[in-house]
């Protein structure tokens, strides 16, 4: 599920190699059907209006399925705010309503609670914040010794890139975390003036044309450079 190609099953992809029959569910435009049945619709907003029509047709949804499947709709559309998010999606959240999500619940949850190591580790990164192309782009960096400092972990990094792409004239950014094996994970979120998806594709990653993200095996200058030669196409107008 939501999973677009092999190298994201990580250790587990042992389990699909195995597998008698693997069924592949995702929305992930860059999804390359490696499984041996493939429902992939890039027209979803969310891999879950994909579960939510299958477990609709086979069996009764009650309000834990309901909340479930409402947490996978709302975190995958940036709380319905995306540019994927369609009637569709909005039905299918309506339904899941009825069927006894509690939206109060789950948006408290989801948006308005935040660990301590979430908020220490955004005040760090945004320290790191560096701008190129006439701030058409921004970098921001989270460093193992700054997860270490604050006391975080990987949940605690989830949201911290919007803060770098909600920036007036911001249209394109750049997030990138340093992983504990020593390579450096690289996320994208970009305006409709940015395929992130296609940016990623170049370092073998994928995602969605706003949001994506790639895996670089080296040091974080080499990665940021090796970015930021990757976008001087897209932003011929400035010099880094």
């Amino acid at each position: 599920l939501d999973c677009s190609d092999t190298d994201r099953l990580g250790q587990f992809s042992k389990l699909l190699e195995s597998a008698y029959i693997s069924i592949n569910m995702d929305h992930h435009i860059s999804n390359t059907h490696y499984a041996d049945m493939n429902w992939v619709d890039s027209n979803a907003a969310a891999t879950c209006e994909l579960v939510f029509e299958l477990v609709n047709f086979l069996t009764d949804i009650d309000s834990s399925v309901a909340e479930a499947l409402y947490v996978g709709l709302s975190t995958d559309t940036g709380n319905f705010a995306f540019s994927n998010t369609t009637s569709r999606t909005h039905t299918i959240a309506a339904r899941l309503i009825e069927y006894g999500a509690n939206v109060d619940k789950i948006s408290n949850l989801l948006y308005k609670s935040h660990s301590l190591g979430h908020i220490m580790l955004l005040a760090k990164s945004l320290e790191t914040l560096e701008f190129y192309f006439d701030h058409k782009v921004s970098f921001m960096y989270i460093t193992q010794q700054m997860m270490i400092d604050v006391k975080a972990d990987e949940s605690d990094m989830d949201g911290i890139i919007n803060f770098g792409k909600d920036i007036e004239g911001v249209q394109l950014a750049v997030l990138f975390k340093e992983l504990d094996n020593g390579g450096i994970k690289v996320g994208f979120r970009s305006s409709d003036l940015v395929d992130s998806s296609a940016l990623a594709m170049k370092f073998d990653g994928g995602g969605h044309k706003r949001a994506a993200g790639c895996t670089i095996q080296s040091e974080l200058l080499i990665a940021k450079d090796m970015i930021l030669d990757s976008i001087k196409q897209i932003f011929t107008g400035g010099d880094h």
